[in-house]
């Protein structure tokens, strides 16, 4: 059947979907895609027991990853590596390690990184009182990282634990401290660090207003320009170790708590504050221990700033959720892209580990692709620790045997669009090809979708994620801003009508040789998504070899408010979407 833009043709079609199996609306689940995974990242002298990847940091093109347990000058004394993007490699370009190590230091056990300025953690450091911590600050000179200072806190006491977690951001160091006693037993603390021109001075220390015993802030921490986050994972404040983290602004003279951050639906051992970034008006805080679809499956909380307070955006869950996969260990926010490892996640192997990745598309963080290491095995725990850098992305994967009994390994992924397993194309964005029928091209703020449809000026987006191929096909496709709790048909076709013939209330992409994929029905918020069918779309639509490209759209009823009129068309389309199919 050829899908042209014909009054017959269209009522046709729409016979054909008004009699299409109504399938339940699912969820977006994609199996791991290589595609996205840039390089695994090991060290050239690695050994049993390193775990390279504990903590990780990427700032552009250079990256640094913490071996706490590396035995290079004494044991478990740890170290760190620096590895720098040579345009087609992350090539290891220098060790560190302090200049005053002890046996069972765990120098990296943290890491961070941004310019010129590198600094490892040294939470076990015993120099000035046992296990007070210290932190070990390098800078580049353009050739070599050097030791520029030792860091440590104006008040540290045994126990502290100094280091645990570090993050930089411009001239400005913060440390987490999280079994510094501070009136409370482990109540813990953060520390901030001001470089002069000169040396790093301690410019302030943290702590909650409401501070409690056993709570541990400064597990995590997170810095951006003058915003910082702190985590307190074990903070009783709406049950046993419910916990919470804390938002604080500078403003031109001190350090101010603005804000404690809780989950709406925080309850006991949730572990909420585990992992934090924080970028710009956004805020990502973990909670590994969340009973989302089974116990400890976890979850990652967004907050957004209004002008006065921050607000709670949206709970961020994983698509295929199950007991113990604990996402929300970490969490990194990637330009327009959320991440969120899930340390125990068994895919491929037992608690190998992977990462969600998540995309806001108009008012909605969607679930968009789960990513694995193409050599990902049992208890390699890939998403341990996570760091973020426009699309580039860090993760590390502690007990990976890379060259050793869990000597470890960190992975470089990308968030970017170029993830995707296809091409978007022929949109009712404004002026950008043809007209929407009846002036209903999209408002814009979702690039690329499909025409207005009368109850999201963006219009419906069609997007796809996992593998396209023959042999391991795990593609799946969705599509937001459909007309909520409607039915929607995805179809294959095999020419490019670019850019697009009028067609409903919108604009028909691909044509030719149609093969209806099946019915969808949108869910309260608009999308629909292909992932509960059983049977790879690679077999659905049949008829493709490799090397094809193919086109898909989503066709879709319109009842509520059609643009153009109630009673004329009411069906819209999405953009279209060209995917080349491999081997």
């Amino acid at each position: 059947m050829s899908l042209e833009s014909s009054t017959d043709s269209a009522r046709s079609f729409a016979v054909a979907l008004t009699l299409a199996p109504l399938l339940a609306s699912g969820v977006l689940v994609s199996p791991a895609s290589s595609q996205c995974e840039g390089e695994k990242l090991v060290a050239s002298d690695a050994g049993d027991g390193d775990e390279l990847g504990v903590d990780v940091d990427i700032a552009g093109d250079v990256a640094i990853v913490g071996a706490h347990e590396d035995d290079e000058v004494i044991g478990d004394s740890g170290s760190a590596y620096v590895y720098r993007w040579s345009g087609s490699a992350w090539v290891e370009e220098q060790k560190l390690t302090s200049p005053n190590p002890g046996s069972n230091y765990h120098l990296g056990q943290a890491v961070t990184i941004e310019g010129v300025v590198a600094a490892a953690g040294v939470p076990d450091d015993d120099d000035v009182f046992n296990k007070a911590g210290s932190v070990e600050v390098y800078r580049f000179d353009g050739a070599t990282w050097n030791h520029e200072q030792e860091v440590i806190a104006a008040d540290g006491a045994d126990g502290d634990r100094f280091g645990w977690a570090v993050d930089v951001s411009g001239p400005r160091l913060v440390v987490g401290a999280k079994f510094d006693d501070d009136g409370q037993s482990n109540a813990g603390s953060a520390y901030v660090f001001r470089h002069n021109g000169a040396s790093w001075v301690q410019e302030q220390k943290l702590v909650p207003s409401d501070a409690a015993q056993n709570e541990q802030f400064g597990d995590a921490v997170a810095i951006d320009g003058e915003l910082i986050v702190v985590g307190a994972w074990q903070d009783d404040d709406a049950g046993f170790f419910t916990g919470s983290a804390y938002v604080f602004r500078f403003n031109g003279t001190s350090w101010v708590e603005e804000q404690k951050l809780v989950a709406s639906d925080a309850s006991s051992f949730r572990w909420f504050g585990r992992s934090v970034d924080v970028a710009g008006d956004l805020v990502a805080v973990g909670a590994y221990a969340a009973d989302v679809g089974g116990v400890d499956g976890g979850a990652v909380y967004l907050y957004r700033f209004g002008g006065a307070s921050w607000s709670e955006e949206q709970k961020l869950t994983a698509s295929d959720v199950d007991d113990g996969d604990e996402l929300g260990w970490s969490c990194a926010i990637a330009g327009d892209t959320v991440v969120g490892g899930a340390r125990r996640d068994a895919a491929p192997a037992t608690e190998s580990g992977s990462l969600y990745f998540y995309r806001k598309t108009g008012p909605t963080w969607i679930e968009v692709s789960k990513l694995s290491a193409a050599d990902g095995a049992a208890s390699d725990q890939l998403g341990y620790s996570l760091a973020a850098d426009g699309d580039r992305v860090l993760a590390g994967s502690w007990k990976h045997d890379s060259a050793g009994s869990n000597a470890g390994a960190a992975y470089h992924f990308s968030a970017g669009a170029d993830c995707e397993p296809g091409t978007p194309y022929c949109s009712g964005d404004p002026g950008s090809g043809t007209p929407c029928p009846c002036g209903n091209d999209n408002d814009g703020s979702v690039p690329g979708s499909g025409c207005d449809n009368g109850v999201f000026a963006s219009g419906a987006r069609l997007r796809g994620s996992g593998t396209a191929s023959l042999s391991a096909d795990t593609l799946v496709l969705s599509t937001t801003h459909l007309e909520p709790n409607n039915s929607g048909l995805y179809f294959q076709a095999n020419n490019d009508l670019s850019p697009g013939i009028v067609w409903g209330d919108g604009l028909q992409c691909a044509g030719g040789q149609l093969k209806r994929l099946g019915v969808r029905f949108a869910d309260a918020s608009g999308y629909s998504d292909t992932s509960a069918w059983a049977t790879p779309i690679s077999v659905k639509a049949g008829n493709i070899t490799a090397g094809d490209t193919k086109r898909y759209q989503c066709w879709y009823r319109t009842t509520t408010n059609p643009p153009c009129g109630s009673g004329v068309n009411d069906f819209n389309a999405s953009n279209g979407y060209a995917i080349t199919w491999a081997p």
